[in-house]
């Protein structure tokens, strides 16, 4: 969370700074901007269902964060943060949405930027894979953490 506060400053720092520079405002203000926080939200939810899963599989193997560090490293190429999925082949476009991270960052772009439409679809999906993986994860943690504890 603090990560995505720095975050939030330094945005709203460069928002202010291009206003004051080009006489633009990149962002748009209104109702669509109350979107940003439910993205917000999923990304922080997807998060902790991540850790979830990843906290006890860490405690087993130290390599563990490397190995991690690697995969979200890869997760973060594989979605359109920086490039629109608009801009995305037709054929690849499925496999962008299926990425959970999908529908909370078009939203958020949408919310913020005014850039794209309101991703339904992908939405969706990142929301059904979300509560799947909370559950899987607090269904898997509450069974392992005991072992865990025993080890360590």
């Amino acid at each position: 969370l603090i990560d995505a506060a720095v975050c939030s400053v330094v945005m709203v720092g460069a928002l202010a700074y291009y206003r004051y520079a080009d006489g633009v405002w990149y962002s748009s203000l209104g109702p669509r901007l109350l979107a940003a926080p439910a993205a917000m939200l999923l990304v922080v939810l997807l998060a902790f269902a991540v850790s979830l899963w990843t906290s006890l599989w860490q405690a087993r193997a130290r390599d563990m964060r490397f190995v991690l560090a690697y995969v979200l490293s890869f997760w973060y190429l594989l979605t359109p943060i920086v490039y629109p999925a608009s801009h995305l082949p037709p054929a690849a476009r499925w496999a962008a949405t299926i990425n959970p991270m999908t529908g909370p960052v078009e939203l958020f772009k949408w919310a913020v930027l005014g850039i794209g439409q309101v991703p339904v679809t992908a939405l969706a999906i990142s929301g059904a894979m979300t509560v799947a993986v909370v559950v899987g994860g607090m269904w898997y943690f509450a069974r392992a953490e005991g072992d865990i504890a025993d080890r360590l």
